[in-house]
């Protein structure tokens, strides 16, 4: 797994193909690299760390519920806890731990504002888009994208309405430019592709 040379690479000081900042693995090893003044270079040590912030996302992910549905359900957060892949990657030494916990910061952000119209939302919305983009780029965009939606349908005033779906939409496409950028994509066809062969990663024959 991966989530090995992350460690041994935080603990020697050594990057290898994680160097590139264009790298997800590179954030990971910085992060790690931190970390390790913690904890003393312990591997062991990260993974609870990890596993413990998975937990804090699955909560928060869980508290998300309770906010838009209005009441506590203990059966929804073992739902959510014990539900089979987020189980693994919430769990593991890896970005998908720290990209679950943007989504779940993201999306309680969204909820909070879906209820409350309260500005100080905007925080945790755009540190979960954040957070999402530093590990995958299109993430970011992908998240940004729903929120034209949740401002067009939302009934705050018309000149505020305006103001936000035009700022999601500029997120969106500084990350979209972003991400052509990157990865050398000059057409939409191309970006169908790349994602095609990104899905198509983990499986095999």
């Amino acid at each position: 797994q991966d989530s090995y040379s992350y460690v041994y690479d935080a603990i020697n000081g050594t990057k290898r193909s994680w160097n590139s900042p264009l790298s997800p693995g590179h954030y990971i090893v910085t992060f790690l690299t931190g970390l390790n003044h913690v904890i003393s270079d312990s591997y062991h040590g990260s993974k609870v760390f990890f596993s413990m912030m998975g937990m804090l996302s699955c909560y928060i992910i869980y508290k998300c519920a309770v906010l838009f549905l209005g009441r506590e359900n203990r059966k929804t957060f073992y739902f959510i806890a014990l539900f089979p892949s987020l189980f693994f990657w919430s769990s593991v030494i890896d970005k998908g731990t720290i990209i679950i916990l943007g989504m779940s910061i993201y999306a309680y952000g969204t909820i909070s504002w879906h209820k409350t119209k309260k500005a100080s939302c905007f925080v945790p919305i755009l540190s979960g888009i954040l957070i999402m983009a530093c590990f995958r780029i299109w993430m970011g965009a992908i998240a940004a994208f729903p929120l034209v939606v949740l401002f067009l349908m939302s009934d705050i005033k018309f000149y505020k309405k305006i103001a936000l779906i035009l700022a999601s939409l500029t997120i969106v496409f500084f990350l979209g430019k972003q991400f052509t950028a990157n990865y050398g994509i000059e057409t939409l066809d191309l970006a169908f592709k790349f994602l095609e062969f990104k899905s198509k990663s983990w499986s095999y024959a």
